[in-house]
């Protein structure tokens, strides 16, 4: 979707879905990504445009252990500001891709690692128990 800068005259409401299944070729830890939801609007102001969008979309990643398929949905929320100033998140130019973005902040916000529910790691301290040498110290108090 491509957002006309010039042709914005008032608050638009955005309710799309995106296809994003043909730009996962080249990300070898997303197996498949479903239909994106995208909701929120775009508000004009002088010379700056605020975007506030809600995004969620079911993804099938590798798993970080054994790179089997694991289900994630995830859902963020995103707001950018358009414009010219030091405070904002992305020049206005006069066509805004929307689809990209979305896209790049997928990618951004997905885990970095995720295990399937019997890959998970034990938490350290709990496997190691605690080091016999601060043992005495477990309950000093300050």
């Amino acid at each position: 979707m491509k957002i006309y800068t010039s042709q914005i005259d008032g608050i638009i409401k955005i309710d799309k879905y995106f296809d994003f299944s043909n730009l996962i070729d080249k990300k070898n830890d997303i197996l498949e990504i479903g239909e994106c939801h995208v909701t929120g609007s775009i508000i004009p102001g002088y010379e700056e445009l605020d975007l506030n969008i809600d995004v969620n979309v079911d993804l099938v990643l590798a798993s970080s252990r054994s790179l089997k398929p694991v289900n994630h949905h995830l859902s963020f929320n995103l707001a950018l500001n358009f414009g010219n100033g030091k405070e904002a998140d992305f020049v206005l130019s006069n066509e805004i891709d929307l689809e990209e973005i979305v896209f790049a902040h997928i990618l951004l916000e997905k885990p970095l690692t995720i295990f399937l529910p019997d890959e998970k790691p034990k938490d350290e301290e709990e496997e190691k128990g605690i080091n016999p040498a601060f043992k005495e110290l477990k309950d000093w108090k300050i």
